[in-house]
């Protein structure tokens, strides 16, 4: 569809490079954020995902998909990176908008566990999870599809996308932890983390055990995300994700090959004809100031360089002369 100018951007984490090297691989090709545009001559669609890192899974093989992508057709890929490529290479198919998106990208985790031979995942933690806001923009409507945090801002107001309060309740937990250490107050720090949690039995002990290690040590922010985030992640998308709130006050909606709760998909129409900037953007960005405008990707400064990775696509409409 005539009429608008898209630009993407995608940055990957510092620890993501890293990888890449070991690997041999560019880092742009192992992303869990993905992105895809689709122009036709009626419509203007994209899609913007993130797909978490598998931390309890096992990675898997997917030859023909690792192909596509660019990767040797060997090579085993983390749970978060094969749910990625599928997602990026398929959903953008869809013309499905609201619950029927959803489901599409459902349907396809779904049968990227039956190609690789994953048929009956118990574990919820051993699934592929991730993100995605799809738009699709006719000449008539633009509709906007959103579960998780991949945010879209439409004329600079954010429209959809919603943070995870467990992600905002570790990223504080990570900077308590910072000053306990350095106070000799870590301890109490865990224990008030894991009431306020709601901590199961082995989490709580793995967490204490996790932050114990690290006191032999200057504090260091990095390392003390890094074992926050392999401890919680798996408990929290074991508990939360995709459950009632009813069951935890920080629940959220996540893709992930099974069923999404209709309370986790938000959907946005509004006349095309409103339409003069959209921003789409993974949680590795975020704006300059505190609910300050996004028109442009420029509007947008990373989160946290070293392990989160950044994807923006921005459209504008073209300057009529």
């Amino acid at each position: 569809m005539h009429g608008f100018t898209v630009t993407a951007r995608q940055i990957p984490s510092t620890q993501l490079v890293r990888s890449a090297a070991v690997l041999h691989v560019a880092p742009a090709k192992i992303m869990r954020d993905y992105y895809a545009v689709s122009e036709t001559d009626d419509a203007l669609r994209l899609v913007v995902g993130d797909m978490a890192n598998n931390i309890a899974g096992t990675a898997v093989s997917l030859p023909e998909l690792a192909a596509w992508a660019g990767l040797p057709a060997d090579m085993r890929l983390n749970g978060g990176l094969a749910g990625s490529l599928a997602c990026r290479q398929q959903l953008i198919k869809s013309r499905a908008s609201g619950a029927g998106l959803v489901k599409a990208a459902n349907e396809i985790l779904k049968n990227t566990y039956k190609i690789c031979g994953l048929h009956n995942i118990r574990d919820p933690a051993s699934r592929f999870t991730g993100y995605v806001t799809h738009v699709g923009i006719t000449p008539e409507h633009t509709t906007i599809t959103a579960v998780g945090d991949v945010f879209a801002w439409v004329n600079g107001t954010l429209v959809a996308g919603a943070g995870k309060q467990i992600d905002t309740e570790k990223s504080l937990l990570v900077s308590a932890l910072l000053v306990g250490m350095a106070t000799d107050g870590s301890q109490l720090v865990v224990e008030q983390f894991i009431q306020k949690a709601r901590l199961d039995g082995a989490t709580a002990a793995a967490l204490r055990q996790r932050v114990a290690a690290l006191e032999t040590a200057p504090p260091d922010r990095q390392a003390i995300y890094k074992a926050v985030d392999e401890t919680i992640t798996p408990w929290h998308i074991r508990h939360l994700q995709n459950k009632p709130r009813s069951t935890h006050p920080w629940t959220y909606g996540a893709i992930d090959g099974t069923t999404t709760p209709a309370m986790f998909i938000q959907t946005v129409t509004f006349p095309t004809k409103e339409l003069q900037t959209l921003v789409v953007a993974t949680d590795g960005s975020a704006p300059l100031q505190p609910g300050a405008a996004v028109r442009k990707g420029n509007d947008l400064q990373p989160v946290n360089s070293e392990f989160s990775e950044q994807t923006i696509v921005a459209v504008r409409r073209n300057n009529r002369t």
